[in-house]
């Protein structure tokens, strides 16, 4: 009795620590992605944007926060799924502060310059929670490349998000 629980104890242990490997490689695979949607949305100059070009950031923007939020419904914990859902939110946010600031820029007539500014300053403060948003993240997949290290001797090689 006592060797079936010890079994059963050690199985469900291994599953659950392969579904968190699992989960860190699919963090792994996705942060690539998710530093270059980052950075179109960071790099996006303070003026109109081509409506096609702007179509094709949205498209790469939703993509990359699905595979937040799949991580976030995925996470093998707490700490893990806040990390993925706020990457996720930051993302979103900083992809409607600068919908709302190409509204403006692209309006029938010229916007109030404090309207632009307003505008210009909700942007930053959405890419500055984007960015701390993915700092947790990398931090979280740091944390997690140092614990393979000691118990395989190996790092994570990916590049920080």
């Amino acid at each position: 009795m006592v060797l079936a629980l010890a079994l059963t104890g050690f199985l469900l242990w291994r599953r659950r620590r392969q579904r968190t490997q699992a989960w860190y490689e699919r963090l792994a695979h996705t942060r690539p992605d998710v530093r270059r949607a980052a950075d179109l949305l960071t790099e996006t100059p303070d003026e109109p944007i081509d409506p096609t070009r702007l179509e094709a950031l949205h498209h790469q923007i939703d993509a990359t926060a699905v595979a937040l939020g799949g991580l976030a419904a995925s996470a093998p914990s707490d700490d893990a799924r806040m990390a993925a859902s706020d990457a996720e939110q930051a993302m979103r946010g900083a992809m409607g502060a600068l919908d709302t600031e190409q509204l403006l820029r692209t309006g029938a007539t010229p916007p109030p310059a404090t309207a632009l500014a307003d505008s210009r300053a909700a942007r930053q403060r959405h890419t500055d929670a984007l960015e701390a948003a993915l700092a947790r993240l990398d931090l979280l997949a740091r944390s997690q490349g140092d614990t393979e290290t000691s118990a395989t001797g190996t790092a994570d090689p990916s590049p920080p998000v």
